[in-house]
């Protein structure tokens, strides 16, 4: 018998199920419950917390595990597999759309699967997937060669849709992996000089108290500005505020993540009476809805031409060059590249590296805490 490593599916929200998903050979088997197993009382979606509920979802994959691994074999789910390329390829969609992951990416996702089935020929769609080969995927991806960048992108995002299939036994081979790749040209991100943050968080302060907030949170705990910081809640922090905690389904590394909070960062939500505020209300609205994933691009995109104006940033530094900033401090400080990797919540010591080449950083310079230094701000309340 042979089948993948359990997984858990949980997107953070109780009005919304969650499960565990793994495939036994080739078929997918999900698990809302024990009840399969025997185990009558483990019922993840009727915990009354998120909390409660992940620590009985991970009591549901330890349970799905051991039977595996002792030879038990689930019936095979009810529901068809898909029999189509057109199909398939929509089954693997809706599959990354249950991991909740990011919409910027899934929108990504979706237009490359769209544009993929355009490409494919009626019969190629209603035929088996198996039949798609290389030759057609190298087609499908000459469409995008006007840039190295571009190509790569749809090149990636169609091999995860087809690893998906393979991975679950429906595609023998990902006809992606044997085609041409292209060296894309790395972006600089740009951060801030050390110079620039005291008197840059005063005016946001003062213009854009809000943002000024997320911006501090993304450069004093290094998290993503737009997904893990804007959904930030009163009960992600301690009970004191010195430390945030996260989990797996709420940030990128897909991992549980606990961040310290720094004591400047303490004394701002303090003023602001955050640790006031209802264990599920949102620290920005104060209420249980947060604003939508763009809202701080669309304030910076609105004033970032001022703060050009006043040379408080410059061309190419934005929200996320925070975050970068923090990390280059934190990487001058320590001997041990360990550290930036657990700061920054990477999954490996690669992804960091590479991370640090994207903001021009040499990984062989001398390394000399692991929190950025209080950026300078004036008492402005």
């Amino acid at each position: 018998m042979a089948y993948t490593p359990p997984k858990i599916i949980d997107l953070g929200d109780l009005s919304k199920g969650a499960h565990v998903v793994t495939f036994v050979n080739g078929d997918r088997c999900r698990f809302k419950t024990g009840k399969r197993l025997g185990i009558d009382n483990l019922n993840p979606n009727k915990a009354a917390t998120l909390k409660e509920r992940v620590m009985l979802l991970k009591e549901l994959e330890y349970q799905v595990t051991k039977a595996l691994k002792e030879g038990w074999e689930p019936p095979k789910e009810t529901a068809e597999r898909p029999t189509t390329t057109d199909d398939a390829i929509k089954y693997a969609v809706r599959e990354k759309e249950l991991e909740g992951l990011a919409t910027g990416y899934m929108v990504q996702l979706r237009s490359t699967a769209e544009k993929f089935l355009d490409y494919l020929t009626a019969s190629e769609r209603k035929g088996d997937i198996n039949k798609i080969d290389q030759v057609r995927v190298n087609g499908f991806l000459k469409q995008f060669i006007s840039s190295n960048t571009y190509y790569m992108s749809r090149r990636r995002q169609l091999g995860v849709l087809l690893s998906l299939l393979h991975k679950a036994g429906m595609l023998r081979q990902n006809p992606v992996k044997n085609t041409k790749t292209r060296k894309a040209v790395s972006k600089l991100h740009v951060p801030y000089e050390a110079s620039q943050l005291g008197p840059l968080f005063d005016y946001l302060k003062v213009h854009e108290p809000k943002l000024q907030l997320a911006c501090l949170i993304t450069y004093a705990c290094l998290l993503r500005p737009h997904r893990e910081v804007r959904l930030l809640k009163r009960s992600h922090f301690t009970e004191d505020l010195k430390g945030i905690r996260l989990s797996g389904a709420e940030n990128k590394s897909k991992r549980v993540r606990s961040v310290e909070v720094p004591s400047y960062l303490q004394d701002e939500l303090r003023m602001l009476k955050v640790d006031e505020l209802g264990p599920e209300d949102n620290i920005f609205t104060r209420r249980i809805k947060p604003f939508n994933q763009s809202y701080f691009s669309r304030i910076w995109g609105r004033i970032a031409k001022d703060l050009k104006a006043k040379k408080l940033i410059t061309t190419d530094q934005t929200i996320y060059s925070f975050r970068h900033t923090a990390a280059i401090f934190i990487y001058r400080q320590h001997r041990d590249l360990s550290v930036l990797q657990q700061a920054l919540g990477h999954s490996s010591m690669v992804v960091t590296m590479t991370y640090l080449r994207g903001l021009g950083v040499s990984t062989s310079e001398a390394l000399t805490g692991a929190a950025p230094p209080k950026p300078g701000l004036s008492e402005v309340h």
